[in-house]
């Protein structure tokens, strides 16, 4: 058996300064590594074709936006293909990175396949002429490398074999890529899928980590000249419990690498999980906030939360570049490390701080996610079997609904909502995207409303014509409704009429939604005529005041 030599001391002080710059405070890792098959995916969503030129396109967008985005990224994942493509000037895009201040990566493995005596388990494939490669891509600029492996919680996983596998897997690619003067980013992915709680993550996490740890020091990996990209703890996407809050993810994910993660190890980079990238981006301001012992730096390495929203605005236009590379920066931005108190309130401005509004808007969040997510899926099942099982995410949100319509809007309290399925389903659809910020309130309700409609287009009119819930709305939103729903009447919001049988014998989700908005907008009404009423009564004695300091004065004169 022969033992990997250590590496030369210019050698290591090079992979240190890589890893080291790679963690500066405030930055991440844009992961733009994606496959052709999975960009193939993403541009299906906004109905691009997949071919060679509008995914160099794509990536040019990315690359070449303002330079603020230097701020906030300081390195960016390749995908082969993307390593040797150019800009519209000629440039390859790893020198287009490079004269930025940006340092090029590249994912290196070729794949997961089947780990044969396993429950379905699997192991990462790529090991074969590694070094070589990676030679070959240090040539080409790249200064760092991303290999994945991929572990599932069920009763019986992950097994002692698939962790030993992925954790020796992960040591030889870390060895490969050192001994080419590459950074290694060691990703030993824990998938979110499952009905798992958030204990049962956290201890799988502290196991494959010691294991992939070990493993390392068993390579002789040079820990100082690495990174490691980890998932946050979370429970399964199909936990039935109470979601855990962003506070009990912060506590859980940093206990986990407190106890298995080196001090020697510079930075961890984490990866989004399947999260919207709001959510992404709170857990991450959370963990950062964590008070306890962090001798590494946090960050993040996120491909789709931080590009869904780029590809929907840039939708394939060259006119909505500009736009795609606007909300690049954004999305940057949310996750700089130096901004971790300001976050969340800023996220939630347009609808206040109370936290019965705040829940529901959470709920409203993960069904329209499902919603899109699933329709066709659901309509297709529908059609091959003639069923019209109620949906679990529609019944869900009509318990929500009846929460808000069968009593006092202000005696609503958060265990009631947090009591409904809906509340515990994951959220997948960023509250920024889908209520954009506005002056006013009911403008961002009901904005988001309409991209609803747009995104359900002929079959919301068939629905609404279908529906037997008359849907009214208050005054201060009249014409906002009126050119929505037709079939509305200004008036107030304490009229709305709800049909529910009818509305989940035609499974109409939007129908539901719509109303569920309305309920909400009643309650921001109020809170907005509190303020009102406040602000008024500032004033009120404001000028008590300057009137009780004229008569002061004037007797003074006296």
């Amino acid at each position: 058996m022969s033992i990997i030599q250590n590496l030369p001391a210019d050698v290591q002080e090079e992979l240190r300064k890589t890893a080291n710059a790679i963690v500066t405070p405030g930055k991440g890792i844009l992961a733009a590594d994606e496959s052709t098959g999975t960009i193939g995916k993403r541009f299906a969503d906004i109905n691009v074709e997949n071919v060679e030129n509008n995914r160099r396109t794509y990536r040019d967008l990315l690359f070449s936006a303002p330079d603020e985005v230097n701020n906030y990224i300081s390195g960016v994942i390749l995908f082969d293909e993307t390593v040797y493509q150019k800009n519209a000037a000629g440039v390859p895009f790893p020198q287009v990175l490079a004269k930025r201040g940006i340092i090029p990566g590249i994912k290196v493995d070729t794949g997961v396949v089947v780990l044969q005596g396993t429950n379905g388990e699997s192991t990462t494939q790529g090991l074969d002429n590694l070094t070589k490669r990676c030679q070959a891509y240090y040539e080409q600029g790249c200064r760092f490398a991303k290999w994945r492996c991929v572990l599932k919680i069920g009763d019986n996983e992950p097994s002692p074999l698939a962790i030993l596998e992925n954790a020796n897997v992960l040591a030889r690619y870390a060895s490969c890529c050192q001994q080419a003067r590459i950074v290694p980013i060691v990703e030993p992915e824990i998938l979110p899928d499952g009905a798992h709680d958030i204990e049962r993550c956290q201890k799988v996490t502290e196991k494959v980590l010691a294991a992939v740890y070990k493993a390392l020091n068993d390579h002789n990996v040079f820990l100082e000249g690495t990174l490691l990209k980890p998932n946050m703890v979370t429970a399964g996407q199909s936990f039935a419990g109470p979601k855990p809050s962003p506070q009990e993810v912060a506590r859980a994910t940093v206990t986990a690498l407190q106890r298995t993660v080196p001090a020697a190890v510079p930075g961890i980079v984490f990866l989004s999980g399947g999260q919207s990238e709001e959510e992404a981006s709170i857990n991450l301001n959370a963990i950062n906030q964590f008070e306890g012992k962090k001798p590494w730096a946090l960050s993040f390495s996120y491909g789709r939360a931080l590009q869904a929203s780029v590809l929907r605005a840039w939708q394939g236009k060259d006119e909505l570049i500009a736009a795609g590379q606007k909300e690049l920066v954004n999305r940057s931005k949310s996750n700089d490390s130096r901004l971790v108190t300001r976050y969340e309130s800023d996220n939630y401005r347009s609808v206040g701080d109370d936290p019965n509004l705040r829940l529901a808007i959470q709920s409203l969040d993960s069904l329209v996610a499902k919603v899109i997510q699933d329709r066709t899926t659901r309509q297709q099942q529908r059609r091959d079997s003639g069923s019209m099982e109620l949906d679990p995410h529609l019944a869900s949100l009509a318990q929500l609904v009846q929460i808000f319509s069968n009593q006092d809007v202000d005696n609503i309290r958060p265990s009631q909502i947090k009591s409904t399925q809906l509340y515990r389903c994951p959220n997948k659809l960023s509250y920024k995207n889908l209520f954009p910020r506005s002056d006013q309130t009911m403008d961002s309700l009901f904005g988001g409303l309409v991209k609803i409609e747009e995104i359900n287009g002929s079959l919301i009119e068939q629905r609404r014509r279908q529906s037997q819930v008359t849907l009214q709305s208050p005054p201060s939103t009249a014409n906002a409704a009126d050119t929505m729903a037709p079939n509305t009447t200004a008036s107030s919001i304490d009229s709305i009429r709800i049909n529910l049988p009818e509305i989940l014998d035609q499974q109409d989700e939007v129908t539901i939604l719509r109303l569920l908005i309305k309920l909400l907008a009643q309650k921001v009404n109020k809170l907005n005529d509190e303020k009102r009423r406040l602000l008024n009564n500032v004033s009120i004695l404001n000028d008590i005041n300057a009137e009780m300091a004229s008569i002061i004065q004037n007797n003074i004169h006296k």
